[in-house]
């Protein structure tokens, strides 16, 4: 049986960057979620199924999708969807049965897994939709299908009534076992229109503290957050489980990494853990050392509080001395105040303790800031002008979203620009680039985007970046490589030069760029 799995483009205004905010990282990574996926039909099913992934990039791309429709005909299509992809999922959907009007259309995500009983169904030409992991429910609809019998009871399928609406809040699919994983055959399944060379060299872009060219790989370490931020969608969608973290062993992880510095020449690793398991790739590290391999870049993402925590014990300094010299944090507290905007467990004074740490070790710290609604004009501007002032290498500034049925939408929801049950511009708006929430007598969205667009503009040529960077820079001589690619595009831009901004040109040795 002919299975394709699908992951579409975002909307035109992402991809072109006509929207408020433009991000510097693009949403063009490989779709590892869809490798998973038939990953576990393939172990599943075996030779009965013949998978092909597809991953859309922009416009041109649909059209390979629709040939490749009329030539294969594909029994099932199974798509990926995060919020903003709602509508493109829609889109493919229709262009699918328009085709082939028997093959079987499946959707599930981020979004699908949140919407809850009463809400409006948001898809079209969908046959089922799912919620939670997906695996368990996927495998009961492909062997359905393949002997040829409907599906009879799958309770994590959503139901709708004659006008669209949820009539019955299915159950979820429980996570699938990511321990189990063999990283190599997942990493070893083809996307039909892109290389895994097209992502290393064209789209995959992560810092690293190395003076070679970067290669950036991602791959699956760990499953599971033990925190419960109200904005996120996994309380939601796994209850209590949500908080079990799971991680692979780390010899497994450790022979991925070596068959993908082996095949590929990766020498970059992005971990797609919600939250690194720093102990885990402490272990990790030691299975590569016993196969020669001693240093190596791993990045991803981790609360300031674990930061804290590891360097207490002793562990933080031997990741670093190992490779581990990128980190993202998130700076979602005000900075001048005690309180915890998103409950997120941690304050301002462990944050400010990581930012120190995370110099005096040489670790690159990369940031978000997510705005918080409730500011009028002047407390956000204050809020920025303190972000100017912190010891990290970049801050993305993102605006407040409601990713619907979490805690955070049912607080915000009086307030919503738009309304998924009204206006399918939620889901194209629900990405962090638009201001999706408008408290009365607070900031407007066009006073938010003025504020951001102004800070992005500043924050580079600041003294207090500008002497960061030179401090970083004097420790830590590979960050060289990742600030002159920062620099780079400012410095065509600048009519004049401060006398600290000229020194630092000279410091990157990008004299010659001005």
């Amino acid at each position: 049986m002919n299975i394709f799995l699908v992951r579409p483009h975002p909307p035109i205004a992402i991809m072109a960057n006509s929207c408020p905010i433009p991000e510097a990282y693009k949403y063009n990574w490989q779709p590892m979620g869809l490798k998973y996926i038939g990953y576990n039909l393939k172990q599943a099913f075996k030779d009965d199924l013949d998978i092909k992934i597809w991953h859309l990039m922009n416009f041109q791309e649909d059209v390979l999708f629709e040939n490749a429709l009329r030539t294969y005909k594909p029994e099932v299509v199974i798509f990926s969807e995060i919020d903003i992809l709602v509508n493109e999922v829609n889109k493919l959907a229709v262009l699918t049965k328009k085709y082939l009007p028997k093959s079987w259309t499946i959707v599930g995500g981020k979004h699908t897994s949140l919407l809850q009983e009463g809400d409006l169904f948001p898809y079209e030409c969908i046959d089922f939709a799912i919620r939670g992991d997906g695996m368990i429910s996927l495998q009961q609809i492909i062997s359905a299908r393949l002997s040829g019998n409907p599906l009879v009871d799958c309770p994590s399928v959503l139901k709708v009534d004659n006008q669209s609406k949820l009539i019955s809040s299915a159950g979820y699919d429980s996570r699938s076992d990511i321990v189990a994983i063999d990283g190599i055959l997942l990493q070893s399944l083809s996307i039909e229109n892109h290389t895994y060379e097209d992502y290393l060299e064209n789209h995959q872009f992560h810092p690293a503290l190395i003076f070679d060219k970067i290669r950036t790989a991602s791959l699956y370490a760990g499953s599971g957050c033990s925190y419960k931020c109200v904005f996120c969608q996994s309380p939601v969608e796994y209850g209590q489980e949500s908080q079990i973290v799971k991680v692979r062993p780390p010899e497994k992880i450790a022979q991925e990494i070596c068959w993908l510095v082996k095949t590929h020449q990766v020498n970059n690793i992005f971990s797609l853990e919600p939250n690194l398991n720093l102990k885990n790739w402490l272990e990790t590290y030691n299975c590569l050392e016993q196969q020669g391999i001693n240093q190596f870049a791993v990045s991803g993402f981790i609360r300031a509080a674990d930061i804290l925590s590891a360097n207490k014990q002793g562990i933080l300094v031997k990741l670093v001395n190992k490779g581990m010299r990128v980190l993202s944090v998130g700076l979602d507290i005000p900075l001048d105040a005690g309180k915890d905007i998103y409950r997120k467990s941690f304050s301002h004074k462990s944050l400010m303790e990581c930012l120190k740490i995370c110099e005096s070790l040489g670790i690159l710290l990369l940031a978000t800031f997510v705005g918080d609604p409730t500011y009028t004009y002047n407390e956000m501007q204050k809020q920025l002008d303190i972000l100017q002032e912190l010891p990290i290498a970049s801050i993305d500034i993102r605006l407040s979203i409601a990713l619907q049925g979490t805690e955070y939408y049912r607080k915000v929801s009086p307030w919503l620009v738009y309304r998924p049950e009204e206006n399918r511009n939620y889901f194209n708006h629900q990405n962090y680039r638009y201001q999706t929430i408008k408290i009365p007598g607070k900031i407007t969205p066009r006073q938010t985007y003025s504020l951001v667009n102004r800070f992005n503009e500043k924050f580079l040529l600041t003294d207090k970046h500008i002497d960061y960077v030179m401090r970083f820079i004097g420790k830590v001589p590979e960050a060289k490589v990742f600030f002159r690619s920062q620099y780079s595009p400012v410095i065509k831009k600048l009519v004049k030069m401060s006398p600290s901004f000229k020194e630092l040109v000279e410091l990157l040795g990008m004299e010659g760029n001005t």
